[in-house]
């Protein structure tokens, strides 16, 4: 069993930690993935976009106005998928997801994470023109071969 220290915050105090994110897999996926295969138990708080958009939203409280939000059991709130899994890693009680001690192994999977976000950064503009292309500065009434057209050019 590998070192961990258990005074950890994602360990300390009473409850489980708490995980926000939208109603889809996403970004959160992999952070819901690594909780689970820790064995850290954790509160799935499934937000919809309307509430997210709405008046008294929690987007008004997010640091950086954007999900997913771990929120550690002192109340510390982590951004960002990929150092929500660094942290989760770093406190597996087994030692399995990222190892202590084992300089070689936690380069790989850094390397393994960077070639993730790499295809995401590259295939997520295609994404967006077949969902929101307003977004990205095309008409939002685009028809489907307009889009098909685009994305294809890409």
């Amino acid at each position: 069993m590998a070192e961990t220290s258990k005074s950890s915050p994602l360990f300390e105090g009473p409850g489980k930690v708490k995980l926000e994110y939208f109603a889809i897999a996403g970004v959160a996926e992999k952070v819901r993935l690594a909780l689970t295969c820790a064995k850290i138990p954790f509160d799935d708080i499934r937000i919809n976009f309307a509430e997210w958009m709405g008046e008294d939203s929690r987007k008004k409280t997010a640091k950086y106005g954007q999900l997913p939000i771990l929120t550690l059991k002192d109340g510390t709130e982590i951004y960002q998928s990929f150092a929500m899994m660094k942290y989760i890693g770093g406190n597996d009680p087994e030692g399995k997801l990222y190892p202590a001690g084992d300089i070689e192994k936690r380069l790989k999977i850094d390397i393994a994470m960077g070639v993730t976000a790499d295809l995401t950064r590259a295939f997520y503009p295609a994404m967006v023109i077949g969902m929101r292309p307003a977004s990205l500065g095309h008409p939002a009434d685009m028809d489907s071969e307009t889009k098909t057209a685009v994305i294809k050019s890409m």
